[in-house]
């Protein structure tokens, strides 16, 4: 029905636009009803009838994703499952891996191989510096070499078997204070310690005993007249083994050898320091597979 018609009952009612009046305020007047209490809203321009009938639009619901459970409630959280690897992919990692090692094996392996032979090269040259201070407090004399029998290889050794140290090196490798540690007497890679059940050498009847050739080798019968003529560039001790296996054990590829002169240097092998086989003891003292490995030390330099 019409609105403001007499049926109407003013439940509804008119919305009369209120104007604000001169010097006054604005506001809200009801027609066909008591005014309302209370505090008048200001300058809204509308004027309300019926006001308690009238229903405002509903605030939209808000909705919130949940996922529900078996029995209504919160679904637990899935886990991750990792997805594993195939047997072509674990096959393509280990290629690439065997590529990288073959890479990398070779640079490492030298680089190992440098290493020893520069520890090796530092005993020697402590052997020699050991040497130099017994001649600066002897007036220049050598160590003593008390050798009076045939020129074995053995005698190439600073230690052999244990025996005499006075018969290979004098008492230079006796004195603690030029000498400190015996383990400067041979190479600390080399692997030639085995057990022996006699030697040519042994004054004492057959028994096991501990064979230290992996020591290193001094120059035999060593003279002045030998510094003289290669003008302090001859060898004087090295890391010679007379055996080809032993030698490849430390050294594949040389020797060490420190020189008249203090300086210590690689020497390759030109052939004849693992191909030789110095087994049995030779007479007279000089032995001529010995000097010709010496010498050719003193060429390799």
């Amino acid at each position: 029905m019409p609105a403001g018609s007499p049926s109407a009952g003013g439940r509804i009612g008119r919305l009369v636009a209120v104007g604000g009046r001169p010097g006054g305020k604005g506001g809200i007047r009801r027609s066909g009803n008591r005014p309302p209490r209370g505090p008048t809203p200001a300058r809204t321009g509308l004027h309300r009838i019926g006001a308690s009938d009238m229903t405002l639009p509903a605030r939209p619901p808000t909705y919130r994703r949940t996922s529900a459970g078996p029995a209504g409630g919160r679904a637990p959280r899935r886990s991750r499952r990792w997805r594993g690897f195939t047997l072509i992919e674990l096959l393509v990692v280990v290629a690439i891996l065997s590529v990288l090692m073959g890479i990398l094996l070779p640079s490492l392996n030298r680089a190992k191989a440098l290493s020893r032979e520069t520890v090796c090269r530092t005993n020697l040259r402590s052997i020699y510096l050991a040497q130099s201070a017994y001649v600066y407090e002897n007036r220049r004399f050598q160590p003593l070499n008390n050798d009076q029998d045939d020129g074995a290889w053995q005698y190439n050794y600073l230690i052999y078997d244990g025996r005499d140290f006075d018969q290979n090196f004098g008492p230079l490798i006796s004195d603690p204070s030029l000498l400190h540690d015996v383990r400067l007497l041979y190479c600390p890679f080399q692997k030639a310690l085995s057990h022996r059940l006699n030697t040519p050498l042994n004054p004492w009847p057959t028994a096991p005993s501990l064979d230290t050739r992996a020591a290193y080798a001094r120059r035999y019968r060593l003279t002045g007249k030998d510094l003289t003529r290669y003008q302090n560039t001859v060898g004087m001790f090295a890391d010679l083994i007379h055996l080809p296996s032993v030698v490849k054990a430390a050294h594949r590829t040389g020797v060490n050898a420190v020189y008249s002169d203090g300086h210590a240097a690689w020497v390759p092998d030109p052939g004849i320091f693992t191909n030789n086989d110095l087994g049995t003891p030779f007479d007279p003292l000089d032995n001529p597979i010995i000097k010709e490995i010496w010498e050719a030390i003193d060429k390799g330099q």
